[in-house]
């Protein structure tokens, strides 16, 4: 409800026109404030509804009266009980009055907009609260298995292998494994899964994921048997150790027992093994260096594999660089296969 600012009666807010009085209104959604205070202590407009009373009591009431006393068609306690009924209902119609309106203070009415940034705000809170609802219902994937590719039951003093664990499934977030030997006097095993034969008998390896998961096998350590023979990975290299600008191209030729070196080689305790290398400088006066040597195979050789190295000198023989030498390295390794 509004306020006519001509009359000062209460309208809808809605109304254009006042109907009391016909004065124009201004129609908003502002916040309509009035004073009533001043207007409270002047005195109300009287009703025309007097009048009406005033002439229904003395026009209609008395004809009515002495027509139904004179009927001689009603007796005497329906007569009473008519009249009774009509100037009771007429007395109260006439004595009713309007209940006044307590109007103490401002009146005020406030229309409020939400405004497009408490708009934006709940919007961005409702979306906040939709994200955070779906990351706490959004779980990682943990580890459900481990699995071993490979699995060896045996191994002799001195031997080493690494295990590999498969963990599913394959989106695990969490993938890593310790690694653990239930007896490191015949095994151990690093965080890596490299697992060191160091003693006879028989130890569980485990691997076991950070939620609990955990698989195992076993493995067999043989101490006493007497490996008097075995079969070598063998390798090679060669690197220069100078920085004398001597040559730039170079072959070089890498012997074992007389014959170009091959990638594996059964090797037995006592055996004596020759190495040789030259290095040559390609060139119209070729330079030539070569060395040799030679090494007797032991037991511990057999269990743990050896290397042996040559140091091959070239002495330029000519030319401006003549007496500068270069220096080359040459390395063979064999590991127990």
């Amino acid at each position: 409800m509004k306020i006519c600012r001509n009359c000062k009666k209460f309208i809808d807010d809605d109304a254009l026109v006042c109907p009391c009085c016909g004065c124009v209104n201004r129609n908003d959604n502002s916040v309509t404030r009035g004073n009533i205070e001043r207007n409270a202590s002047a005195p109300r407009k009287k009703s025309k509804l007097w009048l009406w009373v005033l002439g229904w009591m003395c026009f209609f009431p008395i004809p009515l009266t002495i027509l139904v006393a004179r009927s001689k068609k009603l007796n005497n306690v329906v007569k009473a009980v008519i009249l009774i009924l009509f100037w009771g209902i007429l007395i109260r119609v006439g004595t009713k009055k309007e209940k006044p309106v307590d109007i103490t203070g401002t009146t005020e009415i406030v229309r409020e907009m939400p405004s497009q940034d408490d708009t934006s705000s709940e919007s961005m809170s409702q979306e906040s609260t939709t994200v955070e609802s779906t990351q706490e219902t959004t779980a990682p994937v943990m580890a459900q298995s481990i699995s071993f590719g490979e699995v060896k039951s045996g191994m002799n003093v001195g031997d080493t292998w690494k295990a590999a664990a498969i963990i599913s499934p394959e989106n695990a977030q969490d993938k890593t494994v310790a690694w653990t030997s239930s007896n490191e006097a015949v095994a151990t095993v690093d965080g890596e899964g490299n697992i060191t034969a160091v003693g006879g008998g028989v130890t569980t390896i485990t691997a076991k994921t950070s939620n609990g998961i955990e698989n195992s096998f076993e493995i067999s350590v043989e101490a006493d048997k007497d490996v008097d023979k075995r079969l070598m990975q063998v390798s090679t290299d060669w690197s220069r150790t100078d920085d004398n600008n001597i040559g730039h191209e170079w072959s070089y030729d890498i012997r074992i027992n007389g014959e170009r070196a091959k990638g594996e080689m059964e090797v037995a305790v006592g055996d004596n093994i020759s190495f040789s290398a030259s290095m040559e400088e390609e060139d119209t006066k070729p330079d030539i260096g070569s060395e040799s040597a030679s090494h007797t195979v032991t037991k511990e050789d057999i269990m743990n594999g050896f290397s042996t190295s040559l140091e091959v000198v070239v002495t330029e023989n000519g030319g401006r660089n003549k007496g500068k030498s270069a220096h080359f390295v040459v390395t063979y390794k064999f590991v127990p296969k």
